[in-house]
């Protein structure tokens, strides 16, 4: 009887060993997707970036490309600030054949290779911290060795590989720009109209708002 119950201990030790051991691996795992996503978005390499994101994130740039073509002002208005400003980037800098052109895919690497994707902000990024639950992981972001207050980085497994899922970040650009525009004290049109003449040299007028395909 001891024999066995020795045995059964042993058996729970070495499955925790296990256990624990396959978490730092996925954690590594975590890690690497990140950096090679990081080194590709430095370096404008679309095509090879967008492998490293997640179903979620794509659907995403589908539905951006969608809009590009078809928004007009009633529908930009009723969107939120960072699909504004998603929708108006790619309206001001791709040609209409581009637009015209974009599925979810291409959009994405199109953003990319111009630098309109976290390139500005990724440079001094790290994840760390980083808790996994079954196919969905999460961790935390630090920038020049300090925690972001900008909420964590979250991660999707899709057949058996880890990707990353950009769509979570969303809402603490909302709460970031909606806070510099109430600052401001401008409309939020004039303000986003401001920063696009100021930070990309592109002066927009009205016409911004009007359909592609129309």
């Amino acid at each position: 009887m001891k024999k066995i119950v020795l045995m059964c201990l042993f058996g729970l030790v070495l499955c925790n060993y296990n256990s624990s051991d396959e978490i730092e691996n996925e954690k590594k795992l975590v890690k690497e997707v990140y950096s090679n996503y990081k080194t590709a978005i430095l370096n404008d390499r679309g095509k090879e970036a967008i492998k490293y994101l997640d179903n979620a994130t794509l659907e995403y740039y589908g539905y951006i490309a969608e809009q590009s073509l078809e928004a007009d002002k009633a529908v930009l208005d009723s969107m939120n600030i960072i699909d504004k400003i998603m929708i108006l980037t790619i309206r001001a800098r791709a040609t209409k054949d581009e637009i015209l052109s974009f599925d979810k895919e291409s959009i994405l690497i199109y953003a990319i290779d111009n630098g309109m994707v976290g390139k500005g902000t990724i440079q001094n990024r790290i994840i760390d911290n980083i808790i996994i639950n079954n196919d969905n992981a999460t961790a935390s972001i630090f920038v020049n060795e300090e925690i972001s207050p900008n909420g964590n980085h979250y991660f999707k497994k899709e057949n058996g590989m880890w990707k990353i899922n950009l769509t979570n970040l969303t809402k603490s650009g909302i709460e970031f720009f909606e806070k510099n525009i109430e600052e401001s004290g401008l409309d939020t049109y004039d303000f986003l109209f401001l920063i696009f003449e100021k930070a990309m040299g592109i002066k927009l007028d009205d016409s911004i708002f009007n359909p592609i395909n129309k």
